[in-house]
């Protein structure tokens, strides 16, 4: 993938209230750095179970040793993660909420892991489909807000979701589980291959995952064994030596209740061999929770090999406790960047990190994107608000500050390919105020065909040394169309607790205020909420109902809007309202926009929102 040259001067902006960007002046920024394209830090996460299979905790870094070709290496980060198994209730028959129109990574790098679930729809009968939405609703409520979790068939992978940490889009892909299953007049020639492709393209995917922990979740009755005659063992032995290398162990999940143990037992067979487990249990329902109560248990050991050897080959690794009866699994070795590799400068950096299945969570962000308008030669115009907070240093925020950005946009489309791209570097210089929050906002505006996309999101920070992206998929409405088409709902809030913002003349055009990536609101707040709508009829204006879902009846905001001819010929109408919040119970909601036209049918727009308890007086 090759982005083009930033475009627009490097801007600078101070740091207390929100400001607009100001051209710097001046010396010259400093020089980009140059980052280093050999592999010199290994990181391994590193599960330990006593004979019972159950978690060992309390082990120190005195207590592990790790090993390279025969060489003791020293241990130079340590860290135990303890992750509890959540339980969000997740109810698959109850209709499905709306997505989060927010893109975000991980409030903790640490902590968030990389989850796919692979659903064997080859195999699984119709006849099941009660207990396997149980058992998949078992297993996304186990999920914490830092994941990133993919859900896939294999042979309906149009039904399925890319990683995000959204449960609506999750619950999504597992309500179709219907559509998937149990097809008349679908016969499958090759299931066992079918389903091991699908494995090896995830395992592929998740190879050039950020998150420390990653594994995958098969949901089926089917495996293999990686010896033998069958013409399919070659597939296995390969999709095994890759998961083994990578480090994605598979845990397989036999969502029927059958307790028959096979002699030759292929899906336990597949999962041991990876580093994984099979569950196999009369309430399948009941093994989420086992399985996320090990995969929320592990060490992370980092160290620097001594010596290293960049030569692009694979480095085998061994880990080992000094605990009597102490199980080890960990990642057997890793394969370093050859050191005649192309050096990466910051704009291939996060070309790289963009060009990635899953989110980067090493610096938290929150985006926004909303395709706003009709943008040039037929595109639609869309902004996109990104967010970033500084982890916050010991003794709070003080001195100077001065970091540097590289701010990229990816727009993919179902099969992967680039619609649109842009990559920006963004300077920040001045001085910490007392009230600082550490919290940075950049609006950008790019134009990307009308068509389902993927936006990827990212930021590079060079004081942090770390990298952050997001992604989100959406529908972009074109708004040249004779139909009535409403644009994303854009929410502003009165008190926006940041320290800067950039853009602003970018978004002023289109948005009359700065959006927020807030989707929790105190009681005592009140929201601006803003969208366009385009059509083309003989109707002059359009009627809007605005209202909160979820509490308490409360009677929505009615009004109509008039049209005026916009640049497309359709006309254009736009609203901004202040809705209060007050008298709304802490909870959960859905904000909720109907746009109608007279004989029409209408246009719905939603958006969860949270909301908090007010704010006590001082």
């Amino acid at each position: 993938m090759r982005f083009p040259r930033a475009c627009g001067a490097v801007m600078l902006a101070g740091l207390g209230a929100a400001v607009s960007a100001q051209r710097p002046q001046g010396p010259p920024a400093p020089p980009q750095p140059t980052f280093r394209a050999t592999t010199t830090y290994v990181a391994l996460d590193v599960l330990v179970t006593d004979r019972a299979d159950r978690p060992i905790t309390g082990l120190t870094r005195a207590d592990f040793r790790i090993t390279e070709r025969g060489k003791a290496q020293e241990i130079a980060d340590f860290e135990y993660v303890s992750i509890p198994v959540e339980h969000r209730p997740i109810d698959l028959a109850a209709p499905v909420a709306p997505a989060s129109d927010i893109a975000s990574n991980s409030a903790s790098a640490a902590q968030s892991r990389a989850i796919a679930i692979v659903v064997d729809d080859t195999v699984l009968s119709p006849d099941n489909i009660v207990w396997i939405k149980r058992t998949l609703s078992a297993m996304l409520a186990t999920f914490t807000p830092d994941d990133q979790v993919a859900f896939t068939y294999v042979r309906r992978s149009d039904l399925g979701q890319d990683f995000t940490n959204d449960a609506a889009r999750h619950a999504r892909s597992a309500a179709r589980l219907g559509d998937a299953i149990g097809l008349p007049g679908v016969s499958v020639l090759h299931p066992v291959r079918d389903l091991l492709v699908t494995l090896d393209n995830v395992v592929n995917t998740l190879k050039s995952a950020r998150q420390t922990r990653r594994l995958i979740v098969l949901v089926g009755t089917r495996g293999c064994i990686p010896s033998g005659d069958s013409p399919i063992v070659p597939i296995c032995k390969g999709l095994v030596d890759r998961a083994t290398e990578v480090g994605v162990p598979i845990y397989a999940i036999d969502p029927t209740g059958s307790l028959s143990e096979p002699l030759d037992d292929p899906l336990a067979t597949l999962a041991v061999a990876t580093g994984g487990r099979r569950y196999r249990q009369a309430e399948p329902w009941l093994s989420p929770a086992r399985l996320m109560e090990e995969n929320g248990s592990y060490y992370i050991l980092g160290y620097y090999p001594t010596p290293l050897r960049a030569d692009g080959k694979f480095q085998e690794v061994d880990v080992t406790v000094n605990r009597p009866g102490a199980h080890v699994r960990a990642r057997p070795g890793y394969t370093p960047t050859a050191a005649n590799a192309r050096p990466l400068t910051p704009h291939r950096a996060m070309t790289a990190s963009l060009g990635e299945g899953l989110s980067d969570p090493g610096l938290p962000i929150r985006a926004f994107v909303a395709p706003i308008a009709p943008g040039l030669r037929g595109t639609t115009r869309a902004t996109v608000t990104i967010e970033v907070t500084y982890p916050v240093p010991h003794g709070g925020f003080s001195g100077d500050f001065n970091d540097e950005w590289r701010v990229g946009i990816l727009a993919l489309d179902a099969d992967g390919k680039t619609k649109a791209s842009f990559q920006r570097p963004v300077t920040f210089t001045g001085t910490w105020k007392p009230s600082a929050t550490g919290t940075f906002v950049v609006h950008e505006v790019i134009d990307v065909p009308s068509q389902p996309l993927t936006f990827r999101i990212g930021v590079t920070s060079r004081a942090l040394g770390k990298t952050g992206t997001a992604h989100i998929q959406m529908e972009v409405p074109d708004y040249r169309d004779r139909e009535l088409r409403v644009s994303p709902l854009v929410l502003g809030v009165q008190k926006n607790a940041i320290d800067t913002a950039v853009g602003l003349d970018r978004l002023r055009p289109l948005v009359p205020f700065q959006p927020t990536t807030r989707r929790s609101f105190a009681a005592d707040e009140s929201l601006r909420v803003f969208a366009r709508a385009f059509w083309r009829s003989s109707a002059t204006a359009a009627d809007v109902e605005v209202s909160i879902a979820g509490g308490p009846v409360r009677e929505p905001l009615r009004f109509s809007i008039r049209g005026a001819e916009s640049a497309v010929r359709n006309l254009e109408a736009a609203f901004d309202r202040t809705l209060p919040l007050q008298g709304l119970q802490p909870g959960n909601y859905i904000l909720r926009v109907v746009v109608t036209l007279p004989a029409g049918e209408p246009v719905v727009r939603q958006v969860p929102l949270t909301i908090t308890a007010a704010a006590s007086p001082r």
